[in-house]
């Protein structure tokens, strides 16, 4: 996952796999309780489009939300990126 090792995708599953899913559910349940019950059927599936670019921003935000924590002693305020980004290279299969 993202260049890291398996422990460290591990670490990380186990710490962010339960906000993640609650929030998942807090959003699509409902979302898709209101669409069925109130949305035309022939506009379910652009109305499910906009949720979804909608879920694209709040789990890129849970996802990248340490990047925009306040400083703190542990991590403290960066002007410029110190290290390049991982490039994934994905084998053709």
């Amino acid at each position: 996952m993202q260049g890291q090792t398996l422990g460290e995708a591990l670490a990380l599953l186990q710490g962010e796999w339960w906000p993640t899913y609650t929030s998942c559910t807090a959003f699509w349940i409902p979302f898709m309780a209101a669409n069925f019950r109130m949305v035309a059927p022939a506009r379910r599936v652009q109305a499910m489009a906009v949720a979804n670019m909608f879920w694209n921003v709040v789990i890129d935000y849970l996802a990248h939300r340490q990047l925009h924590a306040p400083p703190s002693p542990e991590r403290p305020a960066l002007l410029f990126r110190t290290e390049q980004p991982k490039t994934v290279v994905w084998p053709l299969c």
